[in-house]
């Protein structure tokens, strides 16, 4: 197995973990904050943080090149994926928009295949399937409300990721993902600026408790600092079709973070979806392990 190669596995599911974590919080916070400001709110957090931590530290000047890919990473990632993945949980639920997400790896693989010539192998396209199913064991039973906007946010949030995630892979060959994240952040942020502003000047008082406070540190800190930086590092460290095998973690997450946080309903089918989940993870990373040390 290529060094470094488990400690891939492990961003991957952090990320996904804390992403899926992301849609309850997100829900809970949009029941008293516009979408678009808690995006520039989110961003702002982070963007802060990951300054700090860069501050005075060596890196490598980006090609003239490269411009290009992290504008279109900022835009499709940063900008559209992330407003439309909230705005289509705030029309639909946490459990349904995630849902519709986690159907990533399949595009995430096709591009990886077109675009970086990543090998796409009956073992990864198994597992993602085996997890899929159990996905939509879990949450079909959910109940949720699938409104026709926010099942396209929904989808527009899942396939400009996808872009994203396989352009960002591209990039961290030759750049620090930490660096990359905090450039996305920012040009994302810019991008949005506009729709940020008109959300803060129309939207009615936000009723502010500690309970959306700490939901708004959470989102900047958890759900995109931490979670951005383990998705690049993984990203740095794995083919974008290895990383996207734990994709099915980010729904697991959320229906759980739903029912126990939301009460947000399930189906009697929790216990085999997550065992249909687990089961599709762990062969899928199995596989590609033995793949790696195959040198395939």
């Amino acid at each position: 197995m290529k060094k470094g190669g488990a400690t891939g596995y492990f961003y991957a599911f952090l990320a996904l973990f804390c992403w899926g974590a992301t849609y309850v919080v997100g829900k809970y916070v949009m029941a008293a904050v516009p979408p678009m400001l808690v995006t520039g709110i989110r961003y702002a957090i982070a963007i802060a943080l990951l300054w700090l931590l860069l501050r005075g530290r060596a890196h490598r000047k980006m090609d003239r090149a490269d411009y290009k890919w992290m504008l279109l990473i900022a835009f499709t990632g940063y900008f559209v994926s992330m407003n439309a993945q909230f705005l289509g949980t705030k029309l639909t639920n946490a459990s349904v928009s995630s849902l519709i997400n986690s159907i990533n790896p399949v595009f995430i693989m096709v591009f990886a295949a077109l675009i970086l010539k990543e090998r796409l192998t009956w073992a990864k396209a198994a597992s993602v399937a085996v997890s899929l199913a159990g996905v939509y064991c879990v949450v079909g039973g959910t109940g949720g409300a699938f409104r026709p906007l926010g099942i396209v946010c929904a989808v527009t949030a899942m396939l400009t990721w996808a872009i994203m995630s396989v352009l960002m892979r591209r990039m961290t060959q030759k750049y620090d993902p930490l660096r990359i994240t905090l450039y996305g952040l920012a040009l994302g942020l810019g991008m949005a600026s506009p729709f940020v502003v008109h959300a803060a000047a129309t939207a009615p008082p936000v009723a502010w408790s500690p309970g959306i406070v700490s939901g708004l540190l959470f989102l900047g800190l958890v759900g995109t600092v931490l979670g951005h930086i383990c998705w690049n590092r993984a990203l740095s460290m794995l083919e974008a079709g290895s990383c996207c095998l734990f994709y099915p973690v980010m729904p697991l997450t959320s229906v759980l973070g739903g029912v126990l946080f939301l009460h947000e309903p399930v189906g009697p089918g929790l216990v085999l979806g997550a065992a249909l989940i687990a089961s599709g993870v762990v062969f899928g990373t199995l596989s590609d392990k033995k793949r790696q040390m195959r040198g395939i």
